[in-house]
């Protein structure tokens, strides 16, 4: 059965979206197909959409598992787990031991650490026809940063005091809903930050850039457990947090192999990835059509409810 719900039959509403009310619903047409096709449509759906279903969860769950791989490959990688050398203990209960040439050191010692404001909304001086980049939180979904999320104009730089950060910047999620607390990036252009934002402005005679985002986006779960208070109810990250958190670090010259090798693992596990959610998307569209191929008459199910009736002799042996 199918109601004509087709975008030419819904009504328009002043920003152009179309609309369906109760009377457009009463007056749409259903078309009613014999109770027996009704019942054939129903049965053959059930399966077809039954086993579409279970093969969406497969490549759902094989997502999970290769996000969990993602992260450890980047985990072992840069703490140095996966090396088959010494090893001695740190006392850092989210690093245990690294390898005996590298050392466990406070970020705050070898970065400088600052966040950013938001300028008033509703002050247009600082807004309208503004041209330096400004980020807000949602930049750290991405592995690295070209552009702003908004612009501001000096006036807001100057009266608000933003903070001027260069390229070459690591951010971190300071808050945020969902995964986004703990994220970390790295700024490619000069930008300033809001509130929800710190940037770590290292030493390039300490640390390579990319081997810190990837030691951060290994110690994910850490920073989530320092931003919860570990236990209590805190919920965020402040860059006093940042300033004591704790890394290994290697001699630069391995943090850049490190950080090569990171990246080299990590975008085949990403082409798997994207891979996959494209598979998922398929199916999707695949049991939309299903289901509007039974119902709009496409596809005869009755073959289908026939083929099923069909039963094994009574007597196996036979």
């Amino acid at each position: 059965m199918c109601l004509n719900f087709s975008p030419e039959n819904c009504a328009t509403n002043i920003y152009g979206a179309k609309l369906l009310n109760q009377q457009r619903i009463n007056d749409a047409t259903l078309v009613v197909p014999l109770i027996e096709e009704q019942q054939a449509i129903a049965d053959y759906l059930d399966t077809e959409t039954a086993r579409i279903d279970a093969l969406m969860g497969e490549k759902e769950g094989l997502i999970e598992l290769l996000r969990e791989y993602r992260q450890s490959v980047i985990a072992d990688l840069t703490t140095g787990a996966s090396l088959s050398i010494p090893k001695v203990p740190t006392e850092n209960i989210f690093c245990p031991s690294i390898p005996a040439k590298w050392c466990m050191v406070r970020i705050g010692k070898y970065a400088r650490i600052g966040n950013g404001s938001t300028p008033l909304k509703d002050n247009i001086a600082y807004w309208i026809n503004g041209t330096f980049p400004w980020l807000n939180s949602a930049v750290v979904n991405q592995d690295e940063v070209f552009e702003g999320s908004e612009y501001v104009t000096n006036e807001a730089l100057r009266a608000c005091h933003l903070p001027i950060v260069q390229p070459g910047a690591v951010l971190v999620a300071l808050t945020g809903q969902g995964k986004t607390r703990g994220q970390v990036t790295i700024l490619r252009i000069e930008a300033t930050i809001n509130q929800h934002l710190a940037f770590l402005a290292v030493d390039a005679t300490a640390f390579h850039t990319e081997y810190l985002f990837w030691t951060l986006t290994g110690m994910y779960t850490a920073l989530r457990m320092v931003s919860d208070g570990q236990g209590g109810t805190k919920g965020a990250l402040t860059c006093e947090d940042l300033s004591r958190f704790q890394i290994p670090m290697p001699p630069l010259t391995e943090q850049q192999a490190i950080a090569s090798q990171v990246k080299s693992d990590t975008a085949r596990i990403d082409d798997l990835l994207r891979h996959t959610s494209e598979e998922i998307k398929l199916l999707k569209e695949l049991r939309a059509a299903t289901i509007a191929d039974a119902v709009l008459g496409r596809v005869d199910v009755r073959k289908f409810a026939a083929a099923s009736a069909i039963t094994m002799p009574n007597n196996p042996s036979v």
